[in-house]
Order: C-alpha cells, then sequence, then structure tokens
C-alpha cells in the first residue's frame, strides 16, 4: 500500500524493525551520524588554532635552539636569558594582576562618566606605567652594577 497515509508495510519494518524496535532509527551507523558532524565541525573550527599554536611551539624551539648554538652557555647566554626574562615577568605581573583587576573597571567606569570618553584618563595610566617600568629598570641595573653583577663586561 504504497500511498496510504501509513506507508508500505516495508516503510513500517524499516522503520521500527521486525519486532518493533525501531530498525534503522536506532541502528549503530544512526547514531554515529551527529558525532560524525561534530567531528567535521571540530576540525573546521579547532584545527586552525592547533596549528597556530603548534607553530607557535615549533618556532620557539628553532629560537632557542639557535640562540643556544650562538651563545652556548655563557655569561652573555645568561644576561641575554636574564635581560628578556625579567620584562616578560613584569609584563605578565601587571597585565595579570594589576591590569585586569584595577585598571580596567577604572577605565570602564571613565569612559561612561567622562565626557572625553575617559580619554585622558587612559593617557595618564599609561604614562604612569611606562614611567613606573622606567623606574625599575634603573633600579635594576644600578642594584646589578652595585651588587656585583656582570659590571658591563658581559664578554669575560
Amino acid at each position: 500500500m504504497l500511498g496510504s497515509a501509513g506507508g508500505s508495510d516495508d516503510d513500517k519494518q524499516r522503520d521500527h524493525g521486525e519486532h518493533g524496535q525501531g530498525g534503522e532509527a536506532h541502528s549503530p551507523k544512526r547514531q554515529l551520524e551527529p558525532l560524525g558532524a561534530l567531528v567535521e565541525i571540530l576540525k573546521r573550527e579547532v584545527a586552525p588554532d592547533q596549528l597556530g599554536t603548534l607553530a607557535s611551539r615549533v618556532t620557539g624551539f628553532l629560537r632557542t635552539f639557535v640562540l643556544v648554538a650562538a651563545l652556548g652557555s655563557t655569561t652573555l647566554a645568561d644576561a641575554y636569558n636574564n635581560s628578556n626574562t625579567l620584562p616578560n615577568t613584569v609584563y605578565f605581573l601587571m597585565l595579570g594582576g594589576i591590569f585586569t583587576s584595577v585598571v580596567v573597571p577604572m577605565l570602564v567606569r571613565k569612559a561612561k562618566e567622562d565626557p572625553d570618553r575617559g580619554e585622558a584618563y587612559a593617557e595618564r595610566i599609561f604614562t604612569l606605567g611606562v614611567i613606573s617600568l622606567l623606574i625599575i629598570t634603573v633600579a635594576a641595573t644600578a642594584m646589578d652594577a652595585i651588587f656585583g653583577g656582570t659590571g658591563g663586561s658581559l664578554g669575560s
């Protein structure tokens, strides 16, 4: 009975199985179709990020390898490592601690209240940050010279 509202006997048998169990609707192949679609979406959306992360890790390793090959384990290598690590550490401490918990809420409030939308306030905070980092840099350099650091003789 092909034209009836209930469909043919073949359709009923395929949809409900021989014993009314649901046939193809509950088959493993049918259950995996949404999972396959999810995997395809993940491949399309996540793969570029993962490739970027992988490229970053590989180039970072190559950078370290080239530096070790060029500088070895000399005083110059230590000086380079310290001069590269210290500013990054200060930056992360400022960005992670002070900036996100204190400065951002103040900037948002000033952007809502001030007629210049907080632009002058943001410039003052930026100037304060640059001056603070300059003072920290000069103090660290002076302490290195005072307390027996390299004293400017990196090559010996």
